[in-house]
C-alpha cells in the first residue's frame, strides 16, 4: 500500500482543517502521514525541506511546498484553494500580500503545476479562476464535512438579541472590516460573536470575541446564533458557510466567488452585494423577524450539506483520486 503524505505549511487557517476533515473521511483506507513545513517558509521558499523520502502520494495546497517536491518521486496531487491575484480582489490587497501573491505564490506555482499528476479545484468557481489566471485545467472535488460532528443542537439559549455568529480570521479578504459597519446599522437587538483560528482585535459593544475555540466550542458556536453572517471578498470554497449550514443555520453571506455554489439565495438564506453594507442589513432584519423562515432555510441548508458536502457523499471520490496513483 503506498503511502499518503498530507504536506502543507502550518498556518491555522482552512487549508488545515481541509485536510484534517480528508483524513477523517478516508483514514481507514490508507497509511497517512502530515508532512507540516514551517509557516515562517511561506516567503522564503527556497528553504522549505521535506523530512519524508521518495515514494508515496503526496498531497498538498501550497505552492511553495509543491516545488519542493518536485523532484521527489511519487504521486502528486495539488489542490488550489483560491487565487488571490484578481481584479476585483486585488484593489483590497495590502503591499506584502501583492509581493506574495504575485512573486511567490503564482511563481512557484507555475513552475510546480506542470510536475504535478492531479490538479484539484475545491469548487467550480476555482476551477474557471485557475483556467482564466494561470492556463491549467482540473478536476473539481469538494472539501468534505463532518455531519456528526456538526449538526444541530438542541439547547437553547436564554436571550432576547438576534445573534450573529462569523467565523473567519481577521482579514480583508474574509470582510473582517465590515463587521463594525454592519453591527452598527443594525443597532439595538443584535449582537454578534465571533471566532478565529488567528487574533481578532475588532471587538466593540456589539462585537464580542471568543477567541480561538476547539471543536465543541465551535459546534456550540454555531448552533447558539440565529444567522450565521460571512461578508467575505474571496472564497475558494467557504468551510465555515458549509459548517454553518451542516449545523442548520441559515447563512447571510456575499453573493461572490464559490458562495453561490453553497448558498441557495432565497432557499439558505440570502446572497449579498459585494461590500454593500446595506444588503447586508436589510437581509440580516429579513431573517431576524421571521423565526419559521431561519428554521426552514436551516433545514434546507443540512438537507444540502448531506447530499453534496459530507463523507458520505464524497468519500468514493477522494478514495478514487488516490487509488488512482496506483494505476499511474
Amino acid at each position: 500500500m503506498k503511502k499518503l503524505i498530507f504536506s502543507l505549511l502550518k498556518g491555522d487557517s482552512g487549508g488545515d482543517v481541509y485536510f484534517e476533515n480528508i483524513m477523517e473521511c478516508i483514514r481507514d483506507s490508507f497509511e497517512i502521514e502530515v508532512d507540516y513545513f514551517n509557516g515562517s517558509y511561506k516567503f522564503l521558499p527556497f528553504l522549505t525541506r521535506s523530512e519524508n523520502g521518495n515514494g508515496g502520494i503526496y498531497h498538498c495546497i501550497n505552492s511553495q511546498v509543491l516545488w519542493n517536491l518536485r523532484k521527489k518521486k511519487g504521486y502528486k496531487i495539488f489542490s488550489i484553494t483560491h487565487l488571490m491575484n484578481q481584479k476585483n480582489y486585488s484593489k483590497h490587497m495590502d503591499f506584502t500580500s501583492k509581493i506574495y501573491s504575485n512573486f511567490i505564490f503564482n511563481k512557484y506555482l507555475k513552475k510546480a503545476l506542470p510536475k504535478t499528476d492531479k490538479i484539484i479545484s475545491i469548487s467550480e468557481y476555482t476551477k474557471i479562476k485557475l483556467k482564466e489566471v494561470l492556463g491549467f485545467d482540473s478536476e473539481v472535488i469538494y472539501p468534505c464535512i463532518n455531519i456528526k460532528k456538526f449538526k444541530p443542537g438542541l439547547e437553547k439559549r436564554e436571550n432576547d438579541k438576534i445573534r450573529l455568529f462569523f467565523s473567519g480570521n481577521s482579514s480583508k479578504r474574509k470582510g473582517s472590516d465590515l463587521l463594525p459597519q454592519i453591527m452598527a446599522k443594525l443597532g439595538d437587538g443584535f449582537e454578534l460573536y465571533c471566532t478565529s483560528l488567528r487574533d481578532y482585535k475588532s471587538e466593540t459593544k456589539s462585537i464580542n470575541y471568543l477567541g480561538k475555540l476547539d471543536d465543541k466550542d465551535l459546534v456550540k458556536a454555531y448552533n447558539d446564533c440565529d444567522i450565521f453572517l460571512s461578508p467575505t471578498r474571496l472564497e475558494g470554497f467557504g468551510l465555515n458557510v458549509a459548517e454553518a449550514m451542516s449545523c442548520g443555520k441559515p447563512c447571510v453571506v456575499t453573493n461572490c466567488s464559490s458562495l453561490p455554489e453553497l448558498i441557495d439565495d432565497d432557499k439558505g438564506g440570502f446572497l449579498c452585494e459585494r461590500d454593500n453594507v446595506d444588503h447586508f442589513v436589510e437581509k440580516i432584519r429579513i431573517l431576524a423577524k421571521d423565526k419559521k423562515l431561519r428554521e426552514g432555510m436551516g433545514k434546507y441548508n443540512r438537507k444540502k450539506v448531506i447530499e453534496k458536502f459530507s463523507f458520505e457523499a464524497l468519500k468514493d471520490k477522494y478514495l478514487e483520486l488516490y487509488n488512482a496513483s496506483r494505476k499511474a
